[in-house]
């Protein structure tokens, strides 16, 4: 299974969340709060202090631009392909500024998933 864990509280992870799930083939990508993660992060504590975007397939776990590409691979969205020409260090630097300043750039809010 494809599970992306998110912050269910920023405004901007719940937009990205929403457009993941109208393009998601075929119900491939399962999708988690961080918030409700808690028994999933005490096992894999490396991953505790992520709080914005963690990408897992098959128990391996990626973070940041890559975990973006992973869960951008998994629609029906081809912008992971162009995202893949930008260097590594490039994608993480602007990945963690976003990161940083979510709440002040695109606000808070919950998302609603569908059962």
């Amino acid at each position: 299974m494809n599970r992306l864990y998110f912050d269910r509280d920023c405004g901007f992870c719940s937009r990205c969340v929403a457009f993941l799930q109208r393009g998601s083939k075929a119900h491939r990508l399962e999708f988690v709060a961080l918030q409700e993660a808690q028994e999933w992060l005490h096992a894999h504590p490396e991953w505790a202090r992520v709080d914005s975007l963690l990408f897992e397939q098959n128990e391996a776990v990626v973070a940041h631009s890559e975990a973006v590409i992973r869960a951008l691979q998994m629609s029906r969205s081809k912008a992971w392909g162009l995202l893949r020409l930008v260097p590594l260090s490039w994608r993480d630097a602007v990945y963690r500024w976003v990161a940083k300043n979510r709440y002040r750039l695109f606000g808070s809010g919950s998302c609603e998933l569908p059962n």
